[in-house]
């Protein structure tokens, strides 16, 4: 019994630790990224940057709400072989939903700056945003279901190949002049394939009994219309500010307010990890 428990013990600090490492890496390219942006870009490319980018976390804090967070307990519940359908069948739920979403909140962005006149290429954003949004989804679901599966190490993988490429992307971004919003959206997009190939196999399907799809939905919902309100209310108070900045006082201050919080970025990643 004692040794299970040391046993226990060691693969829950080990977990710990990958977990804190793949978030440090992530953070650190954040950090990367946006330090590259505040050197070579503009203030207003930076600035339409950091809000096309807090609108991207609003989409996947909604997909979390609806899907990951009603996953991760519903899930323990269930044998190893109805887990395995289960991640399958929501598979295709949030699969569907990320689709409604990238095309929402892609025509969304191309109007908001067509209208606001930021930017040169509205509808470039648009599509790279939409691109963007469901590419990133797919990737943070595989992320999930090794997290829930007790798998950080296949979460590192995917995510080491995703930091790869980005920091790959940027500079080819730099050396070809095209450090747009466009372009980096539509970077980011091709980095979550990167990372998506890597997780290829993680999703299964198994053969135990399970509920029926309607079944499914209905039990996820009952757990996600609560965490759905308290998960807007918490973007709401963290984010919010970048618009209220360029409602106010322009894109140029989004800019510099987004420039001052970067720094602190890490510590909150550090402690979601840990």
């Amino acid at each position: 019994m004692v040794q299970e428990k040391e046993l226990n013990n060691r693969r829950l600090f080990i977990h710990s630790l990958t977990s804190l490492f793949d978030q440090a890496i992530l953070s650190a390219l954040n950090l990367v990224v946006g330090l590259v942006l505040i050197r070579l870009a503009t203030k207003e490319t930076y600035g339409l940057y950091s809000q096309i980018y807090v609108v991207g976390i609003f989409v996947s804090t909604v997909a979390e709400a609806l899907i990951t967070s009603p996953l991760t307990t519903i899930a323990p519940g269930k044998t190893h072989i109805q887990r395995l359908q289960l991640f399958a069948q929501l598979h295709h739920l949030q699969f569907s939903l990320n689709i409604l979403l990238a095309l929402l909140f892609g025509i969304g962005s191309s109007i908001a700056v067509y209208v606001t006149d930021t930017d040169s290429q509205p509808w470039l954003i648009g599509i790279a945003f939409a691109f963007y949004i469901f590419l990133n989804a797919q990737r943070e679901y595989l992320r999930s279901v090794s997290f829930i599966e007790g798998a950080p190490h296949k979460v590192l993988f995917i995510d080491s190949g995703y930091v790869i490429a980005v920091l790959c992307g940027v500079a080819i971004l730099v050396l070809s002049r095209q450090l747009t919003v466009a372009g980096i959206m539509m970077m980011l997009g091709g980095a979550n394939i990167i990372g998506l190939s890597l997780g290829k196999g993680i999703l299964q399907t198994g053969q135990g009994k399970l509920t029926t799809k309607q079944q499914t939905i209905s039990e996820i919902w009952q757990r996600g219309k609560w965490a759905l309100p308290g998960a807007l209310v918490a973007w709401l108070t963290n984010y919010s500010y970048l618009f209220l900045a360029a409602a106010f006082l322009g894109i140029t201050a989004v800019a510099d307010l987004n420039a001052a919080r970067l720094l602190l970025m890490p510590i909150s990643l550090c402690v979601l990890a840990w």
